[in-house]
């Protein structure tokens, strides 16, 4: 039976979704392209333009990481506002506090589909190990929910 050409829109999330399991997972093209029911010359020809190894290499810095750097330099920023002399922040100072501010708060409160992936993964793991049918079902269920993560 041939098998229904897949729109963009469904294109571009399998193609989404197979840069995320080869970044954060670390799947081999071929597990993938089993996972995904997409070629292995298909995803082997993503992961060439889209550049697959080094997005996985800038993962590197995680959403902690950004965090405490961001949290070291408002401290400093604060020290320098203290120390200042004036006993309030520059214009410039402020607007650089306002910003950091905000920053940190959308890292602390945003949830991505690499995070929940990230969880997703860690909890099919412990399944494995306690009930291999359960994990099954969670990893068809994890699918589908970042699927529409990634829409």
């Amino acid at each position: 039976m041939a098998q229904k050409r897949l729109t963009k829109a469904e294109l571009k999330e399998k193609r989404d979704y197979a840069k995320l399991l080869f970044t954060k997972e670390k799947l081999t093209q071929k597990e993938i392209a089993i996972r995904t029911f997409i070629s292995q010359n298909t995803i082997s020809k993503w992961a060439i333009e889209d550049n697959w190894e080094a997005a996985k290499k800038s993962i590197m810095i995680t959403r902690e990481d950004q965090l405490r750097q961001m949290m070291d330099e408002l401290e400093v920023l604060n020290t320098e506002v203290a120390n200042g002399g004036r006993g309030y922040a520059t214009k410039e100072q402020a607007y650089i506090r306002d910003t950091l501010i905000q920053n940190i708060k959308k890292l602390e409160t945003d949830v991505s589909a690499a995070e929940v992936f990230d969880v997703a993964t860690k909890m099919i793991n412990h399944y494995r190990i306690i009930d291999l049918h359960t994990a099954k079902r969670l990893t068809e269920d994890f699918d589908g929910y970042i699927k529409t993560l990634l829409k």
